[in-house]
């Protein structure tokens, strides 16, 4: 029907009204859609256009709405579309849309229903709200959350953000507190003041000033803490302060590290430095310390008082003031072994002060440092005052500075490759600080094996095989950093696995560095084994016809306990009782030791002494309760016949019985100053005869065993 002249001017005027609409409509900054009741798309927007990536609405519009969306979606979608239908809104639903070039976006749907005046229902405005990229964003915090979470629950240290305001509080504790200080997680979350309350109350004042801000970011705190069952742990916190932006201090973040077992190795090396000290000090034998050069570094004042100088006169002279001319040769020759490394002991006539001459046994040892010889230990006894009795002699190493503060440590993530192969997928910026190579460059260099020291690669490997077997692993070696120098590392590690669990996607870690700890040790180790050498040396260079005695006791007991099957560790327990089980023989005066005819009763009283002096001068060693227990029982017998105490078999330790039986060899087999050596043979019968009743079966087999089938034979020359 032909529409008469007033109409068309009133849809006219309507269009003219609805124009300004429909522009509003064109240019929203959101996609949006007019829908039919029937899902067809009557029109859409520019923005709808551009972000379906289609270049004309007519691609778009008389399409069903199902056109719009993913197939994974179409099924929401019609759930979602049923539940406009019979509400009449939706709002900020998630569905994913396909743009034209099949790529997936994720939106937020809201439709709103458009009713006539006579309230039916005509089309529905759909809109949709791009979040493609918040999601994506959400995931890689949630991601890199969980990377954090799960390095932190595997860190050995403890990780922590506590909050100050509004309510103080722990944010985040890992588990690594209930490790180290007794109490869970759970406890610090219950409690805000816990974290205050186990430091030790003298050292609670450091926290007054972290909150204060006096305590600099960079530098690490060092508190003691009181373990849950009331031990002491000592502690070095790093921690970051974090406020707001009107400048309050709001939260405090930080990792705390367990350095309880470092502080007790700087304790135990300061107590075996002072008691080497104190022994140099007291000790009735001159000792000098020379350098490289010759120059005396360090002179004891037995030395000072042996050839009449006052106290810091001889310090820096060189040993040619105190050695006369016709004599120099003697010596310039003991310099030279050292030198090599070679430990000596010779006759000298020194000069005192006042021009006369002493005649002395000397002894030396070189003094090693990072694997050179820079110097030597010098050993004097007056042997024109026999009467003297020697004190104990030990080695004074260089003052040991206490070890310095832990470095940080550094994460990482490597990805396994289908080849097994692994790549860096990230590291964090502690590495540069500690080797010298970005992530870049360590990248290039084909990933943190490149830098492993040679002979640890195996380490690596090993660990790598485990991760791969689904085992955690922690293990200790050494890389060489940027500049060649080498440090020790403790990996921790873990593997990731795939969604199956048949295969590891990525290896992560955490890194500390050790080398200081390691130093620790090393040093604390050397020092103890010079003290040793040294203290037995001083005992034989005063018995010169058992000279070397200890040194050939040790080398059998350490072949006896080795066909005994003992552990590695008692291996070096033997090694030092045998070097030291006649130390207690200081006590006794050389003029007796050396004495060719018998002994009266007097004499054989003090030497029978000497396990008890023995005992008492090795138990005041750190570390040497044991050895000390083997020196004084190494002349009990299974029969109860020996002495000091006469203890029967079961009291006696195994290690006694081996260095009992070294000991009755070795005496016999050398010459003494009262008897010629009755040898070998004579030393083997002896124990052969006794067996199980003075002497331990088991050590006497492989004694026997050692000489008749493995040829043993003494070493002449011990080594240094």
């Amino acid at each position: 029907m032909k529409r008469n002249d007033g109409t068309a001017k009133q849809d006219k005027s309507q269009n003219d009204e609805q124009r300004p609409a429909r522009d509003l409509f064109d240019t929203l900054p959101i996609p949006a859609y007019n829908i039919g009741m029937d899902g067809t798309i009557l029109s859409c927007n520019k923005a709808a256009i551009c972000m379906l990536g289609y270049t004309s609405k007519a691609e778009v519009v008389g399409k069903p709405v199902d056109f719009l969306y993913a197939p994974s979606s179409l099924k929401r979608i019609r759930n979602l579309f049923a539940q406009w239908k019979a509400k009449g809104t939706l709002a900020n639903k998630e569905v994913q849309i396909r743009t034209k070039n099949g790529d997936l976006r994720t939106v937020l749907l809201s439709v709103d229903t458009v009713y006539d005046d006579a309230g039916v229902s005509t089309h529905s405005i759909s809109t949709h709200i791009d979040v493609t990229e918040q999601l994506e964003a959400r995931g890689a915090i949630r991601d890199s959350d969980e990377r954090f979470l799960r390095l932190a629950k595997k860190s050995p240290d403890i990780i922590y953000r506590y909050r100050l305001l509004p309510d103080p509080g722990f944010d985040y504790i890992n588990p690594a507190i209930e490790t180290i200080t007794g109490y869970s997680p759970d406890e610090f979350y219950q409690d805000p003041m816990l974290g205050v309350k186990l430091v030790h109350e003298d050292d609670r004042h450091f926290l007054v000033d972290l909150l204060a801000g006096q305590v600099p970011a960079d530098r690490p705190s060092i508190l003691r803490w009181i373990h849950k069952d009331g031990h002491l742990i000592w502690t070095e916190d790093r921690n970051t302060p974090v406020t707001n932006e009107a400048g309050q201090l709001v939260a405090i973040e930080g990792i705390t590290r367990d350095i309880t077992e470092m502080k007790r190795a700087e304790s135990e090396l300061k107590e075996v430095s002072e008691w080497s000290e104190a022994i140099l000090h007291h000790m009735a034998e001159g000792v000098v310390e020379q350098d490289a050069e010759g120059s005396f570094s360090f002179v004891n004042p037995a030395t000072e008082a042996m050839l009449g100088y006052s106290h810091g006169e001889l310090r820096g002279q060189h040993w040619t003031s105190l050695v006369p001319p016709d004599q120099q040769s003697i010596a310039a020759e003991a310099n030279l072994r050292r030198a090599r490394g070679e430990t000596d002991r010779y006759e000298l006539e020194l000069l005192r002060k006042d021009g006369t001459r002493l005649h002395a046994i000397v002894s030396g040892t070189p003094r090693w440092i990072d694997g050179a010889v820079a110097g030597a230990i010098v050993v004097f006894v007056d042997v024109t005052e026999q009467e003297k009795a020697a004190a104990e002699l030990a080695l004074s190493e260089r003052r040991y500075r206490a070890v310095s503060e832990l470095t940080s440590d550094f994460s990482y993530a490597f990805k396994v490759e289908e080849d097994g192969s692994l790549t860096v997928e990230w590291v964090t910026s502690a590495l540069e600080r500690l080797s010298g190579f970005t992530a870049e460059e360590l990248h290039e260099r084909g990933g943190w094996s490149a830098l492993l020291h040679p002979d640890d690669v195996s380490i690596a490997e090993a660990q790598l095989q485990e991760l791969l077997a689904g085992q955690e692993s922690t293990v200790e070696y050494r890389v060489l950093t940027k500049d060649g120098a080498v440090l020790w590392m403790r990996d921790f590690a873990r593997a990731v696995w795939d969604e199956t669990q048949e295969r590891a996607i990525r290896i992560e870690g955490a890194v500390q560095d050790i080398t200081k700890q390691r130093e620790s040790q090393d040093q604390l180790h050397s020092m103890l084994e010079g003290v040793i050498r040294a203290v037995s040396m001083t005992s034989e260079v005063r018995d010169p016809y058992t000279a070397g005695h200890q040194q050939r006791v040790a080398q059998l007991a350490v072949e006896i306990a080795r066909v005994c099957n003992l552990p590695p560790d008692k291996l070096e327990d033997i090694r030092l009782a045998g070097l030291l089980h006649d130390i207690g023989k200081i006590c006794v005066p050389a003029e007796v030791l050396a004495k060719p005819t018998t002994l009266s009763e007097a004499e054989f009283g003090l030497i029978r002494r000497h396990p008890e002096v023995s005992r008492d001068i090795l138990g005041s060693i750190p570390f040497a309760n044991g050895i000390a227990k083997t020196a004084y029982q190494h002349h009990e017998r299974l029969d109860g016949s020996g002495y000091p105490e006469g203890l029967g078999a079961e009291e006696i330790g195994i290690e006694a019985r081996i260095i009992a039986v070294s000991d009755v060899v070795e005496a016999m087999s050398s010459h003494r100053p009262y008897r010629a050596s009755l040898g070998t043979e004579a030393a083997l019968m002896e124990i052969k005869q006794n067996r199980e009743i003075l002497y331990d079966s088991q050590v006497v087999d492989a004694c026997v065993s050692l000489f008749e089938d493995s040829g043993f034979v003494f070493q002449e020359q011990p080594e240094a």
